[in-house]
């Protein structure tokens, strides 16, 4: 007898993106039982076993059900999986008999029996869910015998995220409806070459030492971050491989940037080069307010700041450079919300005041932080370079792109030009992910790794301290040979390690 999982390929190297939904329901149902959720069934235990290897994540799920009667009973477990993770696996155990699941592509919807012989029907059965569902995936229970039990094993895979110079992962809630038992979790992470797994976090909260922790889920997210300790000061690039069919294999490429703790001692003042067009009416004010106020609560408590905000002309706002506080900051989020929006931005005319501003015989080292919508014709990169005129060794540019629904940026390359002569970030958001990309507000002002190319594989041309990212690629036999270049204070040529495999 098999188990069949429907609309999911068990194998480590599809990759199958999924919404974390955190939509949980045990339901049960019978011939003479219309189907509610459970009161006779119940889940009797809940055990997550996560392993993180390098980037890799990989979850081992068990989930003991028993029947105490009266009468068999079927049921339907609906579930959520992390983030873009990939169904793997699915067993069964009752008593002795422990059956493995078949994969059956989400598009095959019969069987012929006649030349496909298949002997009873099949115990169980995971199914993805339709786009839009309360879940992503439900599990099917053919009846349950009374004073009977049975062990499911989920098993799945994701790629943690790197953020705050920590792998995370994201493990959804059950807010729960039916007879679920308190889910225990454990975690054991490894890191790759040139990096170890230091504390283990578990909400923010230090919960386990040398890779290793427990945990609980409740109908709350779990936020788990397994903290990298980098030997070295440059970014790790870690690749690890799983072998396909007929000489194919997959290949993870992983760079991870080591963490700047704070923000470097000798910054004394913030410059805020807002844009104000009327273009920016999409990106919302209200928006643009909160990254600014969210900037200023993560600057040293004693940054001066000023602001320029600019649409086809450019002001000054305070005139001066002003303590950073409430007073100041609604200053100028007052001259923001009540300037009327013209056509036009002159991101030109706004640095070349930038420069007037710093020029001020000043020893302070200055960041400047500008904010716009990147829609400001065709300007390049030379001439917003050439309008800001400053030393390198004494100002940073950190910009930050905000951009509308789908769109992105079509002047991102002319900011970026700017940022890789100065150092400092670039960081575009989309406006519907910005409650999330804030939450890792103190990374922007961390000094970056830039310029960044890997081969012919495409990546962010900037990588922040603290931050990371993974690329996946498709070969026929040995990956190709591969270095991550770029430059920080000075440029290098990183050659990519091999990570511990997923178990």
């Amino acid at each position: 007898m098999k188990l069949a999982a429907i609309g999911a390929i068990l194998a480590v190297s599809t990759s199958v993106t999924v919404r974390a939904r955190a939509e949980t329901s045990f339901v049960e149902y019978s011939e003479n039982v219309s189907r509610r959720p459970t009161q006779q069934l119940t889940e009797a235990a809940c055990d997550l076993d996560v392993q993180v290897r390098g980037a890799v994540a990989t979850f081992e799920a068990r989930h003991r059900i028993t029947n105490p009667g009266p009468g068999a009973l079927a049921s339907s477990y609906f579930f959520d999986l992390p983030r873009g993770a990939t169904l793997t696996g699915l067993s069964l155990r009752a008593g002795a008999t422990h059956d493995q699941a078949l994969a059956i592509p989400g598009e095959i919807t019969a069987i012929d029996a006649d030349a496909r012989p298949m002997f009873g029907v099949d115990p169980a059965l995971v199914e993805a869910m339709p786009e839009g569902s309360a879940s992503q995936y439900v599990l099917r229970l053919q009846p349950l015998n009374e004073e009977r039990e049975v062990t499911i094993t989920l098993r799945y895979s994701a790629l943690a995220e790197i953020r705050a110079g920590a792998l995370r992962i994201v493990i959804p809630g059950r807010p729960n409806t039916g007879k679920l038992a308190a889910c225990r979790g454990s975690i054991r992470a490894v890191a790759g070459p040139g990096a170890t797994v230091g504390a283990i976090r578990i909400g923010g909260t230090e919960a386990g030492s040398r890779g290793a922790a427990s945990f609980a889920i409740d109908t709350n997210n779990v936020v788990i971050d397994a903290e990298l300790v980098f030997a070295g000061r440059e970014p790790v690039v870690w690749t690890q491989t799983e072998a396909l069919p007929e000489r194919w294999a997959a290949t993870i490429v992983t760079v991870a940037a080591p963490p700047v703790r704070a923000t470097p001692p000798r910054l004394r003042r913030a410059l805020f080069v807002i844009d104000g067009s009327r273009s920016m009416e999409l990106v919302g004010r209200h928006n643009t307010t909160q990254v600014i106020r969210k900037i200023v609560g993560a600057l040293p408590a004693n940054t001066a700041m000023d602001a320029i905000i600019f649409d086809r002309t450019a002001k000054r706002v305070l005139g001066a450079w002003r303590t950073s506080d409430a007073q100041t900051l609604a200053a100028i989020e007052k001259e923001l919300t009540t300037r009327a929006a013209s056509n036009g931005s002159d991101l030109a005319a706004a640095l070349r005041l930038a420069h007037t501003a710093i020029d001020d015989n000043s020893r302070d080292a200055t960041i400047v932080i500008v904010i716009s919508d990147g829609v400001f014709g065709d300007v390049d990169g030379q001439v917003l370079t050439k309008a800001l005129d400053a030393q390198a060794s004494t100002v940073d540019v950190l910009a930050v792109v905000l951009d509308p629904a789908s769109t992105q940026s079509p002047g991102a390359a002319a900011l970026r030009a700017s940022v890789n002569l100065h150092g400092g970030a670039f960081v575009e958001v989309n406006v519907s992910e910005l409650d999330g990309a804030l939450d890792a507000v103190d990374e922007w002002l961390r000094p970056a790794w830039l310029e960044l190319a890997l081969g012919s594989i495409q990546i962010p041309a900037t990588v922040r301290a603290g931050s990371g990212f993974t690329r996946t690629m498709l070969h026929r036999g040995a990956a190709p040979k591969l270095a991550l270049t770029g430059h920080g204070e000075a440029p290098f040529k990183i050659v990519p390690r091999s990570a511990p495999r997923a178990p």
